[in-house]
């Protein structure tokens, strides 16, 4: 099945060109890598001359070197480790900083986190900013003289309020006491025994 996509001319080129190259690099031999494709030449595209792939040798390494040995592969980590490092140190003085990535650049913004949240943290802002400084009679309003309140005022108040609810409640009783009374005189007098 073919697919009939609605291209424009432009499109039309580009796609003529992809199918040039994919056609050059998968049907490659010795007699046409001198001659471009006949696609290519029609829309006028040079492609660039590709050389013979080697064979590979029995190692499978397609270059014809030898295999690396432990001791080779030892020493081209750490010369890479210690070119990492360098370039490493080189970026944090051309930048002026720490970069912002790695995993002790993570653990390090962890801690500025948890010192902001600390509550010593926030003490030191509050410095910084100038905050207020109020003393406890201010915060908690003890002592102070002409519009406070005195705490033996504020106990002889709550005294009076316990004692006017226990008033009201020992009323309150009275009064059901007494209508239970008379419902029970009216039941004897209906059921004839008013006099008991």
């Amino acid at each position: 099945h073919k697919w009939a996509f609605k291209t424009s001319a432009t499109e039309q080129q580009s796609l003529e060109m992809v199918r040039a190259g994919v056609r050059k690099q998968t049907e490659w031999s010795v007699e046409n890598s001198s001659k471009p494709s006949a696609a290519a030449a029609s829309i006028g595209v040079r492609m660039p001359a590709l050389s013979p792939v080697p064979p590979r040798n029995n190692d499978g390494d397609a270059s014809g070197h030898h295999r690396k040995t432990p001791e080779e592969i030892a020493v081209e980590r750490a010369a890479n480790r210690r070119l990492r490092e360098h370039v490493k140190t080189t970026h944090e003085e051309l930048t002026g900083g720490r970069a912002d990535y790695g995993r002790e650049r993570l653990l390090e913004k962890k801690r500025e986190r948890a010192e902001q949240l600390h509550g010593s943290a926030k003490d030191r802002e509050a410095e910084a900013m100038g905050g207020p400084d109020l003393d406890d009679e201010a915060l908690y309003g003890g002592g102070r003289v002409g519009g406070g309140e005195s705490f033996q005022g504020a106990l002889a108040r709550e005294k009076s309020r316990k004692a006017k609810r226990e008033a009201k409640t020992a009323q309150r009783i009275e009064e059901l006491q007494q209508k239970e009374d008379e419902k029970a005189k009216a039941m004897l007098d209906m059921l004839g025994f008013s006099g008991i």
